[in-house]
C-alpha cells in the first residue's frame, strides 16, 4: 500500500469507465451469483410493503388473496398523502426500515465484489450468499453519512426557505391596505394588495434552487467515493474514508468522475432501452404467437383439449418468469459497474495495492 497522498490521487476518466463496463461484463456470473438472493429479498420486500401498508391504512390485514398487487399499488398511490397525514410514525419508521434493509442487502454483495475488483481478495463460492458484518455496517454508515448530511445541510434548508419565502408572499399578497388617491376626498378610497407582483420572490426562489441542486451534485461527487472506501478499510489501513474521497475528488477529478458517470448512465439507458423495446417486445410477441398457434391449430387442440385457458395461464406465468429473470440480470449488470467503477476509484487513489 502506498502513504497517503492526495497530491499524487488522479482519476483517469478512460480507465474508469473500461474497469466498471469491463468488470459488468466479464464478472457477470460472479457478480449474479452474489446477488441474485440479496436482490430477490429486496423485490419480495417491495412486493409485501403495499399490503403492509393497506393493512395499516384499514385496520385489518389485507393479502393478496384480498386484493391484486397492482390494485393495491394504485391504492396506495392515491392513499400516501391520507397514510402519512394519520400514520407519519409509523410510515417514517416504515420508510427507514425500508431504506435501511436495502441498503444492508446491497451491501451483502456490493462489498465482497468491491473487495474484490479493489484488493483482489476472492468472495465466497457459495450459491446463495447473504453476509452481514462490521464491514456492511460500515458501508451502510458511510452511506447514511453522506446522503443525510447532504439532506440535510444543503437541501433541506433551501427547502425551509422557499416555505417561509411562500408563506411570506401569500400573507403579503392576501393583505389588503386602504389608500387615497385624493388627497382631499376620503371618497376616493381604494383597496389594494400589500403585494401586486410576486416576480422577483419567484426570483429569488429559483435562485436558492439552482444553487442547491448545483450544491448537491457537486457534494454528491466530492463524496461519492466515501462507501467505496469504508468497504474495503482493512484494519492496517491509514487512511480516512471522507478524507480519501474529498482528496480523489478534487480539481478536475471532480469534473472526471462526474464525466465518467454520465457516459455508464447512458450507457445504462441504451441497454434498458434496448431491453424494454426490443427484446421483451420481441418476447411478448412470440408468446402470443404461441398462444394463437396453439389456439387455431387442430392438432394441438386434440391434444391438449378442448379448454385453452389454462395454455393462456401458463403463457402468462411464463411471461412473468421471463421478466423477472430479464430484469434481475439487468440488476447485477447495474450493481456490476457499480462494484467495477468503486474498486477502480480506490485503486487509482494509490491508497491500495493494484
Amino acid at each position: 500500500m502506498q502513504e497517503w497522498g492526495p497530491g499524487r490521487m488522479r482519476i483517469n476518466f478512460y480507465r474508469s469507465v473500461t474497469d466498471a463496463w469491463g468488470f459488468a461484463v466479464h464478472r457477470f456470473s460472479l457478480i449474479a451469483r452474489l446477488a441474485w438472493f440479496p436482490v430477490l429479498l429486496i423485490i419480495m420486500m417491495s412486493l409485501l410493503l403495499p399490503y403492509v401498508l393497506l393493512t395499516i391504512l384499514n385496520g385489518q390485514v389485507v393479502t393478496i388473496t384480498d386484493i391484486s398487487l397492482a390494485d393495491a399499488a394504485t391504492a396506495i398511490a392515491k392513499n400516501q398523502a391520507l397514510l402519512w397525514e394519520q400514520h407519519f410514525g409509523t410510515m417514517l419508521a416504515l420508510n427507514v426500515l425500508s431504506y435501511v434493509f436495502s441498503t444492508l442487502m446491497y451491501a451483502s454483495f456490493l462489498v465482497p465484489l468491491i473487495r474484490y475488483t479493489a484488493r483482489g481478495i476472492e468472495p465466497s463460492h457459495r450459491s446463495v450468499v447473504l453476509h452481514i458484518g462490521p464491514r456492511h455496517f460500515k458501508f451502510l454508515g458511510a452511506t447514511l453519512l453522506t446522503v443525510g448530511s447532504i439532506f440535510l445541510l444543503l437541501w433541506m434548508p433551501v427547502m425551509i426557505s422557499t416555505f417561509f419565502i411562500d408563506s411570506h408572499v401569500a400573507d403579503a399578497m392576501n393583505t389588503k391596505y386602504a389608500v387615497f388617491p385624493d388627497a382631499d376626498s376620503l371618497h376616493s378610497v381604494e383597496i389594494v394588495s400589500g403585494l401586486e407582483s410576486a416576480l422577483g420572490f419567484a426570483l429569488l426562489k429559483g435562485v436558492l434552487r439552482i444553487v442547491a441542486v448545483v450544491s448537491v451534485l457537486y457534494f454528491s461527487l466530492r463524496f461519492f467515493a466515501v462507501p467505496f472506501f469504508a468497504g474495503v478499510r482493512e484494519k492496517g489501513d491509514s487512511y480516512h474514508s471522507i478524507k480519501a474521497s474529498w482528496a480523489l475528488t478534487r480539481s478536475w477529478n471532480a469534473a472526471k468522475l462526474a464525466c465518467g458517470l454520465l457516459v455508464l448512465g447512458i450507457a445504462i439507458l441504451i441497454v434498458t432501452y434496448l431491453l424494454n423495446v426490443y427484446v421483451l417486445t420481441l418476447t411478448a410477441t412470440a408468446l402470443q404467437t404461441m398462444y394463437a398457434l396453439a389456439f387455431s391449430s387442430t392438432g394441438v387442440m386434440g391434444t391438449l383439449g378442448q379448454d385453452m385457458a389454462w395454455v393462456l395461464d401458463l403463457i402468462e406465468w411464463i411471461w412473468v418468469v421471463i421478466r423477472v429473470v430479464l430484469n434481475l440480470t439487468f440488476l447485477c449488470f447495474v450493481f456490476g459497474i457499480i462494484a467495477g467503477l468503486g474498486g477502480s476509484l480506490v485503486r487509482q487513489s494509490g491508497l491500495v495495492g493494484d
